[in-house]
């Protein structure tokens, strides 16, 4: 595609390997083997868990993987995915919806911590979207916190606020898999077998014209007449059912004559007009009735 190419040329060249993986914790000290606990930008430790009381015990905090065939603690939607993460795949995209809001189509939320098993976030969720490496030239290739300052990173896409500490990541390019398929030796070709000479035809004996090639239309023809074959022989389910009036409605010439036509003069248009004329005086006088005196 050339909008991904485009995309690809303008972002720099990884420094590291690509993110495969995003979870969360709830101890510092209990991530899983191969995951990083990110800090804010003041190296101060970014815990995402929004609580109200003051000096609450519930800690949360975002941890990435760069190690192939992670597993991840993700659901999708809402069910609990015993391990999405597997494969050769990377992080292309991530967003923060609310709660009750769709997970967004073909993306994963990190739903329970990776330690203990509890709510990872509160009345969000962090959702990610992993496709296979092969796939894709452009990834996911670093993740930051952002505590105090609110000037946003370069190169980096907002996700979302948690505990007033802003969530960003960035793309860029995602160099060669190093975790190769290798393809066993090649089968042995065998040889190509040589085709036998075409044994020689004996010339025709005899010189009469080969019969002409039916015409287009000849064919047409043909397949109309066909088709209207196969139309006619088909049975009616009224095949065979004699056409016959029922028996009350059966008459002969005979009883014809018992039946006088009206004779019906025609008139003409003089005689139509005196015979139905009307002067309608009867109207003309109530409306000059109905008529206000004039004023002098």
């Amino acid at each position: 595609m050339p909008e991904v190419r485009e995309l690809r040329e303008a972002l720099p060249e990884m420094s590291q390997a690509p993110i495969t993986g995003i979870g969360m914790v709830a101890s510092r000290g209990s991530a899983p083997q191969g995951y990083e606990i990110l800090n804010s930008d003041d190296n101060v430790e970014a815990d995402l868990w929004k609580d109200k009381m003051f000096k609450s015990k519930t800690k949360r905090y975002l941890c990435v993987t760069r190690k192939p065939n992670c597993t991840l603690g993700v659901t999708t939607q809402g069910e609990e995915a015993s391990a999405p993460g597997h494969g050769d795949n990377v992080v292309v995209d991530m967003k923060l919806v609310g709660e009750k809001e769709t997970l967004p189509v073909g993306f994963m939320a990190v739903q329970d911590t990776l330690d203990t098993k509890e709510p990872a976030l509160q009345k969000k969720r962090l959702c990610v979207k992993l496709i296979p490496r092969d796939s894709t030239e452009v990834a996911v290739c670093d993740v930051k916190v952002n505590g105090r300052a609110r000037q946003p990173p370069p190169h980096y896409t907002f996700i979302g606020e948690l505990n007033s500490m802003g969530l960003w990541f960035k793309l860029g390019r995602v160099p060669k898999s190093p975790y190769r398929m290798v393809r066993g030796p090649s089968a042995p070709q065998l040889p190509t077998p040589t085709p036998s000479p075409r044994p020689k035809m004996p010339p025709r004996q005899d010189s009469a014209p080969l019969p002409a090639l039916p015409s287009r239309f000849d064919a047409r023809l043909d397949t109309s007449y066909q088709s209207q074959a196969i139309y006619t022989s088909a049975m009616s389910a009224m095949e065979g059912v004699p056409f016959v009036l029922h028996e009350r409605y059966a008459t002969d010439g005979n009883n014809l004559r018992q039946y006088e036509i009206p004779h019906i003069q025609l008139k003409s248009f003089k005689e139509i007009e005196s015979e139905y004329d009307y002067d309608f005086l009867t109207e003309r006088s109530a409306a000059a009735a109905r008529k206000p005196p004039a004023m002098s």
